[in-house]
């Protein structure tokens, strides 16, 4: 830093007012003594933090949405007000404003917001209303309403990362595709609400046997999806047994308590994208259906594996 700009950060260290130096990636360049008479801060711990640390959540949300496009569009934006955090963790109402400096790099001064606290919180507590309102939105987007389960637009999303990441570290995936059997007997001799019971029950069943980083999906209907992260063709095996004997112990209704499960696997040896091997655990799926129901079919690259149908 030149001779004139250390000069200047002198001079407003012991200014009544807050005074933050960033990059345009908010990366803390200079904080005044105010954070620690005012906040608590000491302010060369913060040095080379993100100001958003600084912010509440609703607070860091405008600043991204609202604060840094206007800046970046007119360079600066004037008397905005903000939450800013002291060191304890307690909300203090602050009037900002911001600029863009010669050298690209953004001053922010912080000034006492007394008169408009009342207002203040009462725009705070609404956008935390809004913020909790649209993770919530979010949440449903990616949720099957009846079992909770991921949906298929969750399940994409997922298994996208999974199979990059099993590429990367060298490991299996594998992949189980569930229907269960004679459900629309179900639904037509015990009624719909008796068959969104045993979707339900079927849904219990997959997340007990299936583990915290394992991804579960309701694709729609009676059908249902697991993808398993590191699991070999062995333990998808073991998986698909357990679910057989969880469903049949979960759910009876006059012998209508059964599933058929078709298994796929990405292995470093026989490496698959998710779609080959989504479409693989579909055919061992229809192959178990059409061969009995009630069992498990496995696809290798072989083929449909009927020496591996598996019933209770």
């Amino acid at each position: 830093m030149v001779e004139c700009e250390q000069n200047n950060l002198i001079d407003i260290d012991h200014f009544p007012c807050g005074c933050l130096i960033t990059t345009r990636d908010l990366q803390i360049l200079f904080a005044n003594k105010y954070f620690q008479e005012a906040l608590a801060w000491d302010p060369q711990h913060l040095i080379s933090t993100s100001m958003l640390r600084l912010l509440t959540r609703s607070s860091q949300i405008f600043c991204e949405s609202y604060i840094l496009p206007s800046v970046y569009e007119a360079g600066s934006c004037s008397e905005v007000q903000l939450a800013i955090l002291d060191a304890r963790g307690h909300s203090v109402a602050k009037i900002a404003s911001v600029r863009m400096m010669p050298n690209g790099n953004f001053s922010w001064v912080f000034l006492e917001a007394e008169k408009r606290n009342k207002l203040f919180h009462q725009l705070e507590t609404a956008r935390s209303a809004l913020e909790e309102q649209r993770e919530e939105l979010e949440l449903l987007s990616r949720t099957d309403p009846l079992t909770g389960l991921a949906n298929r637009r969750a399940l994409e999303l997922a298994a996208q990362d999974m199979f990059e990441d099993a590429k990367n570290l060298g490991q299996s995936v594998s992949v189980l595709a569930i229907d269960i059997d004679m459900f629309k007997a179900i639904n037509d001799n015990h009624g719909h609400e008796r068959g969104d019971k045993v979707l339900q029950k079927v849904a219990d069943a997959l997340k007990s046997e299936c583990r915290a980083n394992d991804t579960i999906a309701r694709l729609g209907g009676d059908e249902f999806l697991c993808i398993l992260h590191d699991q070999d063709l062995s333990k998808a095996k073991d998986v698909a047994k357990r679910i057989h004997h969880k469903i049949y112990d979960l759910i009876c209704i006059k012998g209508l308590c059964t599933v058929c499960i078709g298994i796929a696997v990405h292995t470093p040896d026989e490496p698959l994208d998710y779609a080959e091997v989504i479409k693989r655990a579909d055919q061992a799926l229809y192959e178990a259906k059409n061969t009995g129901r009630n069992r498990t079919c496995i696809s290798t690259d072989g083929g449909l594996s009927c020496s591996e149908l598996h019933s209770l």
